[in-house]
């Protein structure tokens, strides 16, 4: 992978070398206390590699240090890579948290679920509600285990055999016949999810507060910036037509605060066009309509930063297409 990479300083790739230098100590303060036996870290960014680093062993008793090259078993954490590119591509505005997956891949359209009958049988039925984006970053889109009876005993073994070496302590493996009666499903405790569910809902409510706040200092800044005389109140007509046909097609009350938040700030991309333009009472010129059928995608540009905003990308990006092909006239 290096020898197709080049390397590059961070700040020729918009990167900070304070930043990065930090990555080496903290990796080096886990192996320090024992969590981790070694560790290779390397961060590309636009094609070129910015830090890359070893440390630690990759066999500790055999005291073979960690190379370059070492290969590890990524098992689960494949999931948190994956789920990285997704929500980059979630911040461009290419999906929404509430799309179904049938958009993508057809074979999850019409699917069933299976219904516990007497006896152990199952019978299959129509699934209510397809499965969406969300479900599988969260792990509730229904896909089954245990299914099939005949593989209910082993599935069982395996969970008991986990959770018998979680509980022993990290890096433990445990056989599933070498689990005692007495140390199976080992089941965490309730207070721990309720003081987990108690900080995410603090910081939900944070996230939330932030989000209004920069709301409110965008608008000042348009107001000041841009001489539209009709941008205020044009602003507001737009949120409020844009909520109401939210709501008469019945969308969640999340999707209407994104619908809602991206209508009172579509227009933030006219703080980069002359004010001349604003006041302007005889036609535009070509140049002049070129500036104004830019501004949808200024706005993406400006709010592009702000990680609170990623959700305001998708309308805004639908609006910055049509406005580029099939303009208003002026």
């Amino acid at each position: 992978m290096t020898e197709k990479l080049p390397f590059a300083n961070p700040d020729e790739v918009g990167m900070s070398d304070e930043g990065l230098k930090r990555i080496t100590p903290m990796i080096r303060n886990y192996i320090d206390q024992e969590l981790i036996p070694g560790a290779v870290s390397m961060v590309a960014r636009h094609g070129k590699i910015v830090h890359f680093d070893v440390q630690g062993y990759q066999n500790v008793e055999k005291q073979i240090p960690m190379t370059k090259n070492t290969i590890f078993r990524m098992a689960s954490m494949t999931k948190p890579i994956t789920s990285v590119a997704l929500m980059m591509l979630y911040e461009r505005g290419r999906f929404l948290l509430r799309d179904p997956i049938s958009k993508w891949l057809p074979g999850f359209e019409d699917m069933q679920v299976a219904v516990v009958q007497e006896a152990g049988a199952y019978e299959m039925i129509p699934a209510v509600r397809p499965i969406e984006v969300w479900h599988i970053l969260t792990h509730t889109a229904g896909f089954a285990t245990q299914y099939n009876p005949k593989n209910l005993e082993l599935i069982e073994k395996a969970d008991a055999a986990l959770y018998t070496a979680k509980h022993k302590g990290r890096n433990c493996v445990v056989r599933w016949d070498q689990v005692n009666g007495d140390e199976k499903a080992v089941e965490p405790k309730t207070q721990d999810f309720c003081e987990l569910q108690t900080k995410i809902s603090s910081l939900t409510r944070q996230l939330r507060s932030q989000t209004m706040g920069t709301v409110s200092a965008l608008e000042k800044a348009m107001s000041i910036v841009i001489k539209d005389p009709y941008l205020e109140h044009h602003a507001k007509h737009v949120q409020l037509y844009s909520v109401a046909i939210a709501e008469e097609m019945n969308l969640s009350t999340e999707l209407k605060e994104q619908i809602g938040t991206a209508a009172l700030l579509h227009d933030v991309g006219k703080m980069g066009m002359p004010n001349y333009i604003f006041s302007k009472t005889t036609s535009l010129t070509q140049e002049e309509r070129n500036i104004v059928k830019q501004h949808p995608a200024a706005s993406t540009e400006i709010l592009a930063p702000i990680g609170v905003f990623c959700f305001t990308f998708r309308p805004l990006v639908e609006t910055a297409r049509y406005w580029l092909h099939s303009p208003p006239a002026f």
